[in-house]
């Protein structure tokens, strides 16, 4: 039998990310194979709520389609530890879509004690 296809976000998401454009975003992911394939994915670079982005809607609409807003990359960080420590902006997106804003990382900070110990608004 041969094997499943191997998925992953392509090289420019980034900066597809970055730019902040909703329908540009959701075509990445129109093939529904891959969609299911990157969210069964255990790995966090397969998981667009890592990725950040100034559309705050997007990342409703990620956790719309199975993406895990909680789920522990391979340093035990949830995506919303990696925006608070990394400062984005936009942190208000994974908020709305659910994020623990209480879960503790590894060193037992939140969210909120990264951005307020990184002086990130």
């Amino acid at each position: 039998m041969p094997k499943a296809p191997k998925y992953e976000l392509p090289g420019n998401f980034y900066k597809i990310m970055q730019k902040g454009d909703f329908e540009e975003i959701k075509a990445v992911f129109q093939d529904p194979a891959m969609l299911k394939y990157l969210v069964k994915s255990k790995k966090s670079t397969n998981n667009p709520l890592f990725w950040g982005s100034p559309c705050t809607e997007i990342y409703k609409w990620f956790v719309e389609q199975g993406f895990d807003i909680n789920m522990k990359g391979a340093l035990d960080e949830m995506p919303i530890h990696y925006h608070a420590r990394a400062g984005e902006t936009n942190i208000e997106g994974i908020i709305l879509a659910g994020a623990d804003i209480e879960a503790k990382y590894r060193d037992f900070y939140t969210p909120l004690q990264y951005a307020a110990k990184n002086r990130f608004p």
